[in-house]
């Protein structure tokens, strides 16, 4: 993680949303500067998120507020109740900052194998390491849909071995398809339509080793071509919802898919539509109300 610029001051933005619009707002606190988004369970709001972003003082801090109010009224009509989200700023001091990051990045495991740690936390021997920076874009492994996902990999792999090649959609900062690629996939397809997590897809992969296993790139997944033995998708219910179909196509005979993203109460209706598509469903991992779905095609 980089260093506060001159060691300033580094003025925090606080909005309490709800889970649909998580992304759609972290992006945005991004578009301002945030080198990434702190990203909370709210305590006693059930479907609400703290999103947590650090701009460098010296922005208008009245300014930038009104800003992003500005911004959740225009997402209401998509995701309502975002006009309605709680926004506050502070001031902090760089020690503070610093330790914020720290405190909220910790490394963690992640099933029999795995391990994800920041840059700041030496390496260790007893399991297959990620080094994932959390200031450079979304997916440090901390978030339940990102557990999920991983859990099911690392299932899915120790049950079959590696899959010749993955397909990750929505890859984010890449962590999905390193993990594959550490846990012995030779060949993975990472796609997102950000270009900054792309950028960041391609540095982690760099740093982690497995930069010739992933093919990372800004697209559609309608562009995508060939038959995957495997596909990870960790989205939203209603993006995932659109793309089953799509998924189905580009799933080889067999092939697993995992999808995670979603809310508890989205997970019938992706169930009905997967089935629909010609998955069959496989198991259904719950962690703190975010459900991991695996299905394979039939």
């Amino acid at each position: 993680m980089a260093e506060s610029p001159a060691m300033a001051d580094w003025f925090e933005i606080a909005v309490v949303v709800t889970e649909e619009a998580v992304d759609a707002v972290s992006s945005h606190l991004v578009d301002l500067g945030s080198r990434g988004v702190i990203d909370e369970i709210e305590p006693g709001q059930l479907g609400r998120r703290r999103l947590r972003a650090h701009l460098p003082d010296g922005v208008d801090a009245a300014a930038t507020l009104d800003g992003v109010r500005g911004y959740l009224a225009e997402l209401e009509a998509i995701y309502p109740g975002a006009a309605s989200a709680v926004v506050a700023g502070q001031m902090l001091d760089p020690e503070d900052w610093s330790e914020t990051w720290k405190r909220h990045f910790p490394p963690i495991d992640v099933g029999e194998r795995l391990r994800i740690r920041p840059p700041w936390v030496a390496a260790g021997r007893e399991r297959i390491e990620l080094e994932i920076d959390p200031a450079m874009a979304f997916g440090t492994g901390h978030h339940e849909s990102t557990r999920g996902c991983l859990l099911a990999l690392e299932e899915i792999i120790a049950r079959e071995g590696p899959p010749a090649r993955v397909l990750d959609v929505g890859t984010g900062s890449g962590i999905l398809s390193m993990a594959a690629a550490r846990l012995g996939v030779r060949h993975a397809v990472a796609i997102d339509n950000d270009p900054i997590a792309a950028r960041a897809a391609r540095e982690n992969a760099g740093r982690n080793g497995v930069g010739d296993a992933l093919l990372v790139a800004i697209a559609d997944l309608r562009a995508v071509r060939g038959a995957f033995p495997l596909i990870l998708a960790n989205l939203y219910a209603r993006v995932l919802y659109d793309l089953l179909p799509t998924f189905a196509v580009l799933a080889a005979p067999g092939g697993w898919l995992v999808t995670a993203g979603l809310l508890q109460f989205d997970a019938e209706a992706i169930v009905r539509r997967a089935e629909g598509a010609g998955f069959v469903s496989v198991t259904e991992r719950v962690l703190e109300a975010w459900p991991t779905l695996v299905f394979r095609k039939r």
